[in-house]
């Protein structure tokens, strides 16, 4: 199609014709396969998204057909990476259930386990009301008579805090799964995930207690992702990616405004990585449309960006 951009033979790090601004390597592919099994893969996604639209407006001003879709034709449809991943779908939908499968008896089992994570008065409070609730519906039960309305507003009772529960435990499993484990102290020293005066910590539980710090933080990553794509501005406010004290963000780092000490300190770059990033941002007028563009603009190669993808992501404004 005349004045369509061409694609040139050599893969997925082929060079684009056409449009001056697309002559360096395009490896949307190779970014796509970055976050491929990762569980905030949804976030790169909509990055890719974003500069796919951008390319081919870009493309269609200069008087381009569309030809913008052949930037996408190497993307697979079926690598659409999922938001949250399917333990965590399997393991609330499983709690979920327990008020159900038990016929009530066991509702305040889930409010327990969230009460132990949270560790806050909100959580102790559910189990508490959901144990009473099911202790005085179960005890009417079987103290009333038959066929009286004793009985039958028990049932009614349990029927209802079953429903309740069932449907609370769903709606408030996240917080139970992102809650970091309660900190203990070890030696006048606290230690993630244990209590004051327990026994000694073992090498064991020191390496379960980072793995599970590690986890803590890559989830945290994820919500801050999700939150900066979805509201933009509420992000630039808490300062998402820039170091903010007064919101966890799991050591994100916002390319758009980080300077080079943080890319170096959060996002572990060297020197001359987050020089050439910082580089390149100024020449695009001080932003990046998605963390992709730093393998075109700032030259860095696929696996330095596969080592650092998940610290990176791009706030507007």
């Amino acid at each position: 199609m005349p004045g369509a951009p061409r694609k040139a033979k050599g893969g997925a790090k082929g060079r684009w014709s056409g449009d001056p601004a697309l002559q360096a390597p395009v490896p949307v592919p190779s970014a796509w396969r970055l976050v491929t099994g990762r569980g905030d893969g949804i976030a790169l996604q909509a990055e890719l998204a974003e500069e796919q639209a951008r390319r081919r407006e870009a493309r269609r001003g200069a008087g381009g057909a569309d030809g913008g879709a052949e930037a996408v034709d190497t993307v697979r449809a079926g690598t659409v990476v999922k938001a949250r991943g399917a333990q965590f779908e399997l393991s609330r939908a499983a709690w979920s259930l327990v008020p159900v499968v038990s016929f009530g008896l066991a509702t305040p089992v889930p409010f327990l386990r969230r009460a132990c994570a949270l560790g806050e008065r909100r959580g102790t409070g559910a189990f508490a009301g959901y144990l009473m609730t099911t202790l005085l519906s179960w005890f009417t039960i079987a103290l009333a008579p038959e066929e009286s309305d004793a009985l039958a507003m028990g049932s009614l009772l349990l029927f209802v805090s079953t429903v309740v529960g069932s449907v609370h435990t769903f709606l408030t499993f996240r917080e139970t799964w992102e809650a970091p484990a309660p900190a203990r102290v070890r030696g006048g020293a606290a230690v993630p995930g244990t209590a004051a005066g327990s026994r000694p910590v073992s090498v064991e539980d020191r390496n379960r207690e980072a793995v599970a710090e590690a986890r803590a933080r890559l989830r945290r990553r994820r919500r801050a992702r999700r939150l900066a794509l979805r509201r933009p501005a509420l992000a630039r406010e808490l300062r998402i990616g820039r170091g903010s004290p007064a919101y966890d963000d799991g050591g994100l780092v916002d390319v758009n405004h980080a300077d080079a000490d943080m890319l170096v300190r959060r996002a572990e770059l060297t020197a001359a990585e987050a020089a050439a990033v910082v580089a390149a941002r100024e020449r695009l007028g001080g932003r990046f449309s998605s963390v992709a563009e730093l393998a075109v603009y700032a030259e860095l190669s696929e696996g330095r960006l596969a080592e650092v993808a998940d610290r990176l992501l791009c706030v507007g404004g």
